[in-house]
């Protein structure tokens, strides 16, 4: 008896997990889009069901159960078994419920919900004409709608006629039972490599001199003509030639005038005439457009005159501003040949859901979302930056027509969202030059918040938010200012973006005397040795570390030393022994340090730094990375997600140079001990313009359990007090101390430090 009650807890056991399973399961993929944002799509299922399924109710299942053995289960290969066969027996059960309550298990829910009733009175007549129309008029109000949408976002008959003949294409397709666009067309990539990884394989091995190059830089602008002015200015050298793209909305006619004359007497830099400007919207094809506008130009295209004399093609914002000296720009271009194109592209395909996709095209200055658009077939498609390096040799093919696949994919691109992000990676990727590809862009670059986290009226912008799910919005790069400069430093990159003259312009005086003057060499706080990083509070007790995980997804705190290894008082003021520590997920390392000001490490007591004085305001940061020779070595500490409210889980992440992996140490503002991050305070003006209160620094937290470490706010002033229900890890903060380990000794003072 006592087995048989085993058995039925068993399996009831087993079935509520699986039940726990498939529910977390269904709130992974949870069911997007409205009727109103679908109405479109709602009249054309309409048409294709009534095309395709037949009206008659299917069949019921038959069920059978699955009979008990007669023998008791003895192993837990029986109990697995006879678990199975319950399951199997209830899925049937559930199944069958689902059928008929939906009437035709054939199709999703969406597709049932927007069935539309035809009442009989309307289709009695046998007048076929006359009960087509009629009924027609009853399945198309959701099609009327959508187009009453689409309509009341246009100024113009032209952009109305646009979209009424693209949305023509989708509703005659049904009615002559024709493929929907793009349903058929095969694409052929053009790459010669198997491998889409590889790596400038196909680039010439000789390299050019630095003095060589001729560099064309093409400047998109659409306002603030004295910041264009100003990032020339600081480009130009010999062998350097400008093309300005100036938008073509009339809200910047007064830029494009100012540019033209001020430089109307300059023979390198070239204001496109009115011929050549296109108009550019956020996430439109139009910023595709306008590069291509300006490679054109400079290849002699519609205008007197022979091509510009260049080798390397830079794309650049006018919102962008240089790193480094000219020369330091132009060796680090010459490391690879004249025939390399940089160009940053995530390394796997782009293969969006099927809701996500759609049909886009733009006109009166807005993007309108016509249907879905049936993904591309024959290739793979990708993302990357339009902020590109680019060969003399792709930047010509991008235009001069010698490319099917270009020409076929100008066509298909015009109609994809943010086109500017997949048009350019895409071809690359399928283009004959696909093994000339070096997958950097030399460029720094952070995101504001995603615009759907923008909560108050008015807040937002429409402009971002093009999906059919009005909660599904993109971003736009985050303004820099002069807190940024330790994390612009460290980041060694050529170019960063965005800068706003309005926002701060005193960064880019920073910046020009960093250029200048030329840029320190980081600050290493161990000659390549690794560290412990030990809860200072703990020293007393049981010595606790922060500690990966294997997998580097989680930061945990844990002992630092096995039973048997426990030190002598004052231990951490002397480094401890390899054997002590042979596990690598208790190891750290740290550095490099930016140079912006003092830092100061003396064994056994808490890491200095001063920020007074400095011209970030915040003082030295630094990385903190895996140990030496372990996978995580490549990996810097992060907050996941750049998650800016305490609580934030940390974790190991690729470094990407952003402000959420530059760490500071103690200062007078957080706790003496403390390691912590420095919010940008752009970042807090935003927050703060969306009445939400953002603290400045978040510390490491490692908590009194050990089992996540988190950010914690750690400024007096309490940011925690206006939370009114706190969790453990709000107030309680930590001291950490760091420890070298066997052979690690820090590096003589420089940059003012102490070490």
């Amino acid at each position: 008896m006592r087995s048989h009650r085993a058995i039925v807890v068993l399996i009831v056991a087993l079935l509520t997990i699986s039940s726990v399973a498939a529910f977390w399961k269904t709130r992974e993929n949870p069911k997007e889009a409205t009727a109103a944002a679908e109405a479109v799509q709602d009249a054309v299922d309409e048409a294709l069901k009534s095309a395709t399924f037949k009206t008659t109710k299917p069949e019921a299942t038959k069920i059978t159960t699955t009979t008990t053995p007669k023998t008791e289960p003895k192993t837990s290969k029986d109990y697995r078994r006879l678990a199975k066969e319950t399951k199997n027996v209830k899925d049937k059960m559930s199944n069958d419920r689902d059928k008929k309550k939906k009437g035709n298990y054939t199709q999703t829910d969406e597709q049932v919900a927007a069935r539309v009733e035809i009442p009989l009175g309307v289709v009695k007549s046998a007048d076929a004409e006359v009960t087509s129309r009629d009924a027609f008029k009853l399945m198309s109000e959701s099609l009327v709608n959508r187009m009453e949408t689409l309509f009341s976002n246009t100024k113009t008959a032209e952009c109305r006629q646009k979209i009424a003949e693209a949305m023509s294409e989708y509703v005659n397709a049904i009615g002559g039972e024709t493929a929907l666009p793009w349903t058929q067309h095969n694409f052929k990539s053009e790459c010669p490599r198997k491998s889409k990884d590889h790596s400038n394989a196909d680039a010439s091995k000789e390299l050019p001199k630095p003095e060589d190059l001729k560099i064309l830089y093409l400047v998109m602008t659409h306002d603030k003509p004295e910041q264009t002015i100003r990032l020339i200015s600081k480009l130009e050298d010999v062998g350097h030639t400008f093309v300005i793209h100036v938008d073509a909305k009339p809200s910047s006619d007064s830029t494009q005038t100012a540019l033209k004359e001020h430089y109307a007497d300059h023979p390198l830099v070239h204001v496109l005439p009115q011929a050549y400007r296109v108009s550019v919207s956020w996430g439109a094809f139009g910023v595709v457009e306008s590069t291509l506008s300006a490679i054109k130009y400079a290849f002699g295209y519609g205008r007197p005159g022979p091509s510009f004399d260049f080798n390397k093609v830079v794309n650049v914002a006018s919102t962008s501003y240089p790193m480094k000296s000219n020369q330091a720009i132009r060796e680090e271009i010459a490391r690879h040949s004249l025939d390399s194109s940089y160009m940053e592209i995530r390394p796997s395909p782009n293969r969006p859901s099927v809701n996500s996709w759609h049909y886009y095209l733009e006109c009166d200055d807005v993007v309108h979302r016509i249907y879905r658009l049936a993904k591309p077939t024959g290739i793979e498609m990708y993302v990357g930056s339009q902020w590109f390096m680019i060969s003399r040799e792709f930047a010509e093919m991008l235009v001069d027509g010698s490319s099917r696949f270009v020409q076929e994919y100008l066509d298909y691109g015009s109609h994809v969202v943010v086109a500017d992000e997949n048009f350019f990676a895409t071809v690359m990727k399928n283009s004959r030059l696909c093994g000339k590809h070096v997958n950097k862009n030399h460029l720094h670059v952070q995101f504001d918040d995603w615009e759907n986290n923008r909560k108050k009226e008015g807040e937002r912008d429409p402009s971002k938010c093009l999906q059919p799910n009005p909660n599904h919005c993109g971003r736009s790069p985050t303004t820099m200012t002069v807190d940024y400069i330790p994390v612009l430093e460290l980041s060694d990159a050529l170019f960063a973006r965005k800068f706003n003259y309005d926002v701060d312009s005193e960064i880019l005086d920073m910046i020009d005397r960093k250029r200048a003057e030329g840029y320190k060499d980081p600050v290493h706080l161990f000659d390549g040795g690794d560290v412990l990083i030990v809860m200072k509070e703990s020293l007393g007790d049981v010595p606790m570390c922060l500690t990966r995980a294997k997998d580097g997804k989680k930061i945990r705190v844990t002992r630092c030393f096995n039973e048997g290894k426990e030190k002598e008082a004052g231990w951490g003021k002397t480094s401890v022994q390899l054997s002590d520590v042979p596990e690598p997920l208790k190891r750290w390392s740290v550095g490099p340090c930016s140079t912006d000001g003092n830092i100061t490490l003396i064994p056994g007591e808490c890491v200095e730094t001063t920020k007074e004085g400095t011209s970030s305001g915040i003082g030295p940061t630094c990385r903190i990375q895996g140990a030496n020779g372990h996978a995580h070595k490549s990996k810097c500490l992060d907050v996941e997600g750049e998650r800016m409210t305490p609580g934030g889980d940390f974790l190991m992440y690729s470094c990407t140079g952003r402000w959420n992996q530059y760490f500071s140490f103690g200062t007078p503002s957080t706790r003496d001990c403390s390691i912590h991050l420095n919010v940008p305070s752009h970042l807090i003006k935003t927050k703060s313009d969306m009445d939400i209160v953002q603290p400045a620094h978040l510390c490491v937290n490692g908590g009194h359990d050990s089992t996540r470490v988190k950010t914690v706010n750690c400024v007096e002033g309490d940011v925690a007090s206006k939370v009114e229900v706190k969790p453990d890890w709000y107030e309680k903060g930590n001291d950490w101390l760091i420890v070298m380990v066997e052979g690690t000794s820090p590096n003589k003072a420089g940059h003012g430090e102490e070490l």
